[in-house]
């Protein structure tokens, strides 16, 4: 089956859309793992859903006290224009990379609220980064998102 694929030029997380029309995002590293995973019959291609978006980001917000790499993933009819703001006056609007369906956007900041605009009739909330209940406090917590 044929497999487009981009790598983002900020984090480097490669994108790979198929033409069945299933996606994965990942780091390359991590490719290899995840290829040997699907040998044993785990599913690691997405479907796609117009209407989430998922954010990741390369340390957790409050770990460092400089910016990090950021980023938002998502899928979209082709014809569907997206754009992405950040709250923050230091970041100009990020440009969106699209491969077929599937679309991401990657930035440099401090942690900040992120907004996705499409052009068609699905709204996305905004989107905070926040930190997982399940860590230890941030060692700089001057850097993470009010909840």
């Amino acid at each position: 089956m044929h497999i487009d694929r981009l790598i983002l030029p900020v984090s480097g997380m490669v994108l790979q859309y198929r033409q069945d029309g299933r996606h994965l995002v990942a780091a390359e590293d991590a490719l290899e793992i995840l290829y040997e995973a699907e040998q044993q019959g785990v599913p690691i291609w997405s479907e796609p859903d117009y209407t989430a978006v998922t954010a990741f980001g390369e340390v957790f917000p409050g770990d460092v006290p400089h910016p990090t790499w950021w980023a938002v993933v998502g899928t979209a009819p082709p014809d569907t224009t997206i754009d992405v703001t950040v709250d923050d006056e230091r970041v100009s609007d990020p440009p969106v990379h699209r491969l077929a369906e599937l679309w991401a956007c990657e930035w440099i900041a401090h942690p900040a609220v992120v907004r996705v605009h499409r052009s068609d009739d699905h709204q996305v909330a905004p989107i905070r980064i926040g930190r997982p209940d399940f860590l230890p406090p941030a060692r700089y917590p001057e850097w993470e998102i009010d909840n």
